[in-house]
């Protein structure tokens, strides 16, 4: 399940920095240009889909950690019970 969510969250992260590298040079073109619309069609066609990648990128690193620490309790070695006091 590890290395599931470790491709998923890599591709993720893969998709959302190019999206925003997309986003960024869009924009520049458009006001090297002087076109308005062409930075909002960048910020609007390519900007949303990659928050959205962005937020999915989030969920995905952090289940990812919940799973590694959750694997690290089942891999470490039991405590071994303190003998019982008299009383």
């Amino acid at each position: 399940m590890n290395r599931v969510l470790s491709v998923a969250s890599r591709l993720s992260l893969l998709v959302f920095l190019l999206g925003g590298t997309i986003v960024t040079f869009g924009q520049i073109a458009g006001i090297a240009a002087g076109d308005g619309d062409l930075v909002m069609k960048a910020a609007t066609r390519v900007g949303e889909p990659t928050c959205v990648t962005a937020g999915i990128a989030g969920l995905l690193a952090f289940v990812r950690v919940y799973f590694k620490s959750e694997q690290r309790e089942r891999e470490a070695e039991p405590v071994p019970e303190l003998p019982k006091q008299r009383t």
